[in-house]
């Protein structure tokens, strides 16, 4: 059958893994089966001290976070006083933080947190590289102050438009428009765009590298599969608007 996603345990013994092995690990599962995958069950051995338990945490979250293919990562317990092993990643059991637990936070709101201001160009413009996530946005005009949560998923347009910030999220309808399949595929691909508007094709490989790409004045195309196996990204703009996906050549 066709899987849906993966998910690894991750309970991570007195001997821990290297931090290269599981990014291999990572990427031999995905390029089998192209698909996502989460860490469910994240812990380390009670043999492991703290120390080398924060920095373990460190490297593996940051791996993690770094591969293509994953989108999850769960804990199996946080805190001693509810854990299998009694040895939870954050938290002792009087409730004081662990290295490992400091080591959590300062990735997740520090280092992989996006703050920023700044003022508009002569064009009104303003960018911002952020992580993916929820968003508290403030746009000042002078006149008035907007203000606004958003969640930020792909490339995303903010702008104040009478009286109220308005995103441009066109990108999910075009998800809901276009069919690429087979997947996983062997000879072809068929790539459709249900509301009739011509499409632009990329596909790039497991390594960033671009293999292919087609301007199709309708809205189906049929991609000739002769640029290897494996696990390969399908990016489709139409309109200004793109989606992705990512499928298996076998």
């Amino acid at each position: 059958v066709q899987l849906d996603g993966i998910g690894f345990q991750a309970h991570i013994g007195g001997f821990p893994n290297s931090i290269y092995d599981v990014y291999g690990t990572l990427e031999d599962f995905y390029q089998t089966f192209g698909t996502k995958a989460k860490v469910t069950e994240y812990d380390t051995n009670e043999a492991i001290s703290d120390e080398l338990a924060a920095t373990y945490l460190r490297d593996f979250m940051t791996i993690v976070f770094s591969h293509q293919s994953t989108d999850g990562f769960l804990m199996w317990g946080f805190w001693d006083g509810a854990h299998w092993h009694d040895n939870a990643p954050l938290f002792y059991q009087d409730w004081t933080i662990k290295p490992a637990g400091e080591a959590f936070i300062d990735l997740v709101f520090d280092e992989w947190w996006t703050e920023d201001s700044g003022q508009t160009d002569a064009n009104g413009a303003f960018d911002v590289r952020g992580f993916k996530g929820t968003y508290k946005i403030t746009i000042d005009c002078g006149n008035e102050v907007l203000v606004d949560t958003i969640q930020l998923r792909n490339d995303m347009l903010i702008v104040k438009s009478e009286g109220q910030i308005v995103t441009d999220l066109d990108e999910d309808l075009l998800t809901q428009q276009v069919r690429i399949f087979p997947n996983p595929a062997s000879d072809f691909l068929s790539i459709e765009n249900a509301d009739g508007s011509p499409i632009q094709i990329y596909i790039f490989d497991s390594k960033g590298s671009q293999v292919y790409s087609n301007k199709v004045s309708t809205s189906h195309a049929v991609v000739p599969l002769e640029f290897g196996k494996g696990a390969f990204e399908i990016v489709v703009e139409s309109n200004g608007r793109k989606t992705s996906k990512t499928i298996l050549v076998q």
